[in-house]
């Protein structure tokens, strides 16, 4: 019994169905962190209320918070040995234990604080297990698709706070009775994961990676390239303008994301008079539309074979949506706060999903081999400016009950500034803009590439 929870290779290449199932505890495994990390935004006021917090110190806390993940995903690499499925079905119990009993078990706001940074942490590490066995179990999706498919994570748990917060705030006052339903909800999947979620072998993982390895080998040759320099200075080959800028550039495209994740239900509740349950509400709008979004237009963006008009068409509507949306009143109605978060999800979503996929095209342009070392770069920018973020905003609104219309006119503005300063960077990925001759470039490159497998065969 205890070599079957511990050891849980699969010695054989899986069938559909069961790759399916597998690929569906992984997402629900996604969804789980970031649902367990996002709720006490979904509460922030009655936290801060309840345990004598300041504005200030909420914030700053979830900044550690993020920090502490950040650390998680270093540890992760270290602790691979332990395999991805152990990471992720012991880590979902870890968590689900802190959140259901930790957390709402706290007496202040420092052991609040520590709790809250130790599921941080955690979940650092969960996240960097995912996308690995997404990729493993989701292999025959095209790029766009499958990054839009990993890209689910963060806005179904957003979507899951929304719903759950929104359907039961107004029967389950205590702030406390979130971190529950989210505890169960966390032992739950940590259980499934434990009994069921499986990983390949090293054994079948090293006779994929050959495979893998000849088509990058091919991939490599077939652009000019030399696959054995990717082991030579990676991360110097990767630092680059056309890497660093567009990671850049999607961080602050993301800065209205951020605020939405954080802040969005408090600010409704607090300054616009809605209940908490139905600020909650709105973001069942928002969550929902992102996440079809993202996994439409990475069909779209896969079947036409171009990025960027996705990305540049999701950025214009994401700019004027964020405008429009810093400009309303306060007696503005709930039906008008729904369709304008609703349109900004949509264009974000329309926007993101493309952009991975080319971001990913234009790091294997270096090399083939240094998708995951540019990833890295992304992610780490990525967290920096969240953090860089967190620490800012109390600085900016010292309390979300004094927010004038002006700061929060002003701070919206400033989300929508790095929507448009995301779009040059636009230029600077790989792709094609129309899509007959991103089919034509397409076709051209598989030629060479077969050419390079044949040629490796030959010479095996």
């Amino acid at each position: 019994m205890r070599q079957m929870l511990w050891r849980r290779h699969l010695a054989d290449y899986p069938d559909t169905s069961t790759r399916a199932a597998y690929l569906t505890l992984v997402v629900l495994a996604a969804v789980i962190v970031f649902y367990e990390f996002y709720v006490a935004a979904a509460v922030a006021p009655a936290i801060i209320a309840g345990l004598g917090m300041t504005f200030r110190f909420y914030v700053y806390t979830v900044a550690v918070a993020c920090a502490a993940g950040a650390l998680g995903s270093l540890a992760a690499g270290v602790a691979d040995r332990w395999g991805r499925a152990n990471l992720i079905a012991y880590g979902l119990m870890a968590n689900g234990v802190l959140t259901l009993f930790g957390i709402t078990n706290a007496t202040g706001k420092w052991s609040f604080a520590i709790v809250f940074g130790v599921i941080g942490y955690i979940g650092g590490v969960i996240l960097v297990a995912t996308p690995a066995l997404v990729r493993d179990f989701a292999q025959r999706l095209g790029r766009a698709s499958a990054m839009g498919l990993w890209a689910l994570g963060p806005v179904a748990g957003s979507l899951v706070v929304a719903v759950v917060s929104s359907l039961t705030l107004g029967h389950l006052h205590p702030w406390r009775d979130q971190f529950v339903i989210a505890g169960i909800a966390g032992l739950v999947a940590g259980l499934l994961s434990v009994l069921f979620l499986k990983e390949f072998s090293p054994g079948l993982r090293e006779r994929m990676k050959k495979a893998l390895r000849e088509r990058t080998v091919a991939e490599a040759r077939a652009r000019g390239l030399d696959p054995e320099d990717a082991g030579d200075h990676p991360w110097r080959r990767v630092l680059r303008p056309d890497v660093i800028v567009p990671a850049f550039g999607c961080a602050v495209l993301l800065l209205v994301y951020y605020t939405a994740v954080v802040f969005f239900p408090s600010y409704f509740a607090t300054v616009r008079g809605f209940s908490l349950a139905s600020a909650n509400s709105l973001g069942v709008w928002l969550w929902a539309f992102a996440g079809a979004a993202l996994l439409l237009a990475g069909i779209a963006s896969d079947a036409t074979g171009v990025r960027k008009p996705f990305m540049v068409a999701g950025a214009v509507g994401a700019i004027a949506s964020t405008v429009v949306l810093a400009d309303l009143g306060r007696a503005t109605p709930y039906g008008m706060y729904a369709l304008m978060v609703s349109l900004l999800a949509v264009c974000l979503g329309v926007a993101f999903g493309p952009w991975m996929a080319a971001f990913t095209e234009t790091v294997e342009r270096r090399n083939p081999e240094l998708t995951g070392t540019g990833l890295a770069v992304w992610s780490w920018i990525v967290w920096a400016a969240v953090v860089i973020f967190l620490l800012i905003v109390p600085v900016v609104v010292p309390s979300l009950a004094s927010v004038t219309d002006g700061q929060r006119r002003d701070w919206l503005w400033a989300c929508a500034t790095g929507q448009v300063v995301f779009l040059p960077t636009v230029w600077l990925l790989s792709g094609r803009w129309n899509p007959r001759k991103a089919r034509r470039d397409a076709e051209a490159h598989e030629l060479r590439v077969q050419a390079e497998l044949q040629s490796l065969g030959a010479d095996s």
